[in-house]
Parts: C-alpha cells; sequence; structure tokens
C-alpha cells in the first residue's frame, strides 16, 4: 500500500530537487534494517507442527480404519456403517487444519535464514495432497460398506466379514505407517526408512487378494451386490496406491515429485 502512496507524493511535490532520491534512500534503509533484523533475530519457522498435523492426520483416518475392522470382526451392523461414514466424512475438519499448519509453516519459510537446504516443505505438501486423496477413498470404502448393507440386507457372509476386517486392519496399519514415515522424514540426517511402510502395504495387499476371493467364493444369488464389491476393491486398490512411494501422488521422501 505503501508504494502508491510514496508515487503520489513524488508526484504532488515533483518541484522539489531531491524528493524522489531521498524516498528511494529511505526505502533502501529501511529494507537494510529488516534484513538486518532477520539475520540477527531469525523468525521461527513451523515445519515441525506441520508435520505433526499431518501425522495426526494420518492416525486419526488409520484408528477410524482399524476401529472399523475390529466391530466388523465381532459382528455387523448397519448402524456401524452409517457411524463409521459419518465420521469419515468429518476427516474435512482434521485435514483443514493439516493444511493450514503447512500453509503457515511455508509462509515461515519464506526468505528466513534458517531455512536449510532441502527444506521438508515440498515433502509435507506432496504428503497432505495424498492423504486429501485416501479421505475421499476411505470415504468410498465406507459407503461401499454401507451399500453392502443396503443390498444384502445383512451384511456380507462371515467369510466375506472377516476378509474385511482383516483388510481394514491391514490397511490401518499401513496409514499409520505412512504417517510415521513423514513425520521421520523431518528429522535431519539421512532419509528415513521407507521398509517398514512397504512391509505394511504388502500385508494390506495380501488381505485384499483374500477379500476378493472371498468375494468369488459366496453365494451368487446377488449380482446386485457385485457392483458394490467392485467398488469397494477399487476404493481399497486406490489407497493402497496412493500411499505407495512408488505411487501415482506420494513421491516419496527425498524424490523429485
Amino acid at each position: 500500500i505503501e508504494v502508491p502512496i510514496s508515487a503520489l507524493l513524488v508526484l504532488a511535490v515533483g518541484g522539489q530537487p531531491g524528493v524522489a532520491r531521498t524516498r528511494v534512500l529511505e526505502t533502501l534503509i529501511g529494507a537494510a534494517v529488516g534484513v538486518a533484523v532477520n539475520v540477527v533475530v531469525a523468525p521461527p519457522v513451523y515445519v515441525q507442527s506441520a508435520g505433526e498435523a499431518i501425522g495426526e492426520l494420518a492416525e486419526t483416518m488409520a484408528r477410524l480404519l482399524r476401529d472399523a475392522g475390529h466391530e466388523l470382526a465381532r459382528g455387523w451392523s448397519g448402524e456401524d456403517a452409517y457411524d463409521r461414514l459419518r465420521q469419515a466424512r468429518e476427516l474435512d475438519g482434521p485435514l483443514g487444519r493439516a493444511g493450514r499448519a503447512l500453509g503457515r509453516a511455508e509462509d515461515s519459510l519464506r526468505l528466513n535464514p534458517r531455512r536449510r537446504v532441502g527444506d521438508p516443505s515440498s515433502d509435507l505438501r506432496a504428503a497432505l495432497t495424498t492423504l486429501e486423496h485416501s479421505a475421499i477413498l476411505v470415504r468410498g470404502l465406507f459407503r461401499s460398506l454401507v451399500d453392502l448393507d443396503t443390498v444384502t440386507g445383512e451384511g456380507p457372509e462371515p467369510a466375506l466379514r472377516a476378509a474385511l476386517a482383516g483388510l481394514l486392519v491391514e490397511t490401518a496399519g499401513a496409514v499409520r505407517a505412512f504417517g510415521e514415515l513423514v513425520s521421520a522424514g523431518l528429522v535431519p540426517g539421512p532419509p528415513a526408512n521407507e521398509a517398514p511402510l512397504r512391509r505394511a502395504l504388502g500385508r494390506a495387499k495380501a488381505r485384499r487378494d483374500q477379500v476378493a476371493t472371498a468375494m468369488a467364493a459366496g453365494p451368487r444369488a446377488r449380482p446386485d451386490a457385485w457392483q458394490v464389491h467392485g467398488h469397494l476393491l477399487a476404493n481399497v486398490d486406490r489407497l493402497l496406491t496412493e500411499i505407495d512411494p512408488e505411487g501415482q501422488t506420494w513421491p516419496g521422501l527425498g524424490r523429485p515429485s
């Protein structure tokens, strides 16, 4: 806002020699003082708090999947399915908090002398984008469970229910491992170890195959459930791809996006 005011001031008193030069000199002095203050008293950075917010988001998502898996293992209730879908829709709250924390971290790094080489803000942005996509897929997964209850009237058969319960628990473990990997990438030192995440993804994919087998082996008297089965498996496949370091969205820590 000072730029147009200064321009009008110079034009208004343009007949006086040296006004423009004095104004430019004052601007340069002010800029030098600002730079000197930032060097002597460096402003804080908020990368750590942004990483914690993203880790909390991943943990919230993982807890939702794990609890749903435990419920399926104990039994089946259409009310439980609707309740989990409602909770999945409430992930917008943690997503918003993580987005605001990351925006604050990115602002704190601009022209900051404390900004270190290879700052992790770009990795955090990619991780948050992955979790945003994952939240949509989690909603789709629980929507499919609700639809399965609507179509069959009694939920999945015992064999399929047990397989789905294991799939949800292992998928929760993969999401949690993803959040832990993102948090580990904030610590200076060698690159974070991706092996735990890869192992968790392997277990979740094995469970996914078990679910597909249970779906194919179940009774075929309800062809209207086949489409729901397809949607459910598609959401799981996309979710596991999203958090995979070799996936389409998240390039892994320290990799070019």
